[in-house]
């Protein structure tokens, strides 16, 4: 048969990390695991998005 292919499979669930206990985290600190600084972009973020200007094609 010359049918399209079909995607008959559920999209992926995105995985929830749960949060680590205080003695995890501890443990961590223990075997030598350390805090580094967060990440600040150096340019302003735009409110722009690739989504919105996809969607113009349409």
């Amino acid at each position: 048969m010359d049918s399209a292919p079909t995607n008959d499979a559920a999209p992926a669930r995105p995985t929830r990390r749960r949060a680590r206990s205080l003695e995890e985290q501890l443990a961590m600190i223990a075997a030598g695991a350390r805090l580094v600084p967060t990440f600040k972009p150096t340019r302003p973020t735009i409110d722009a998005t690739l989504g919105g200007v996809s969607a113009g094609w349409l």
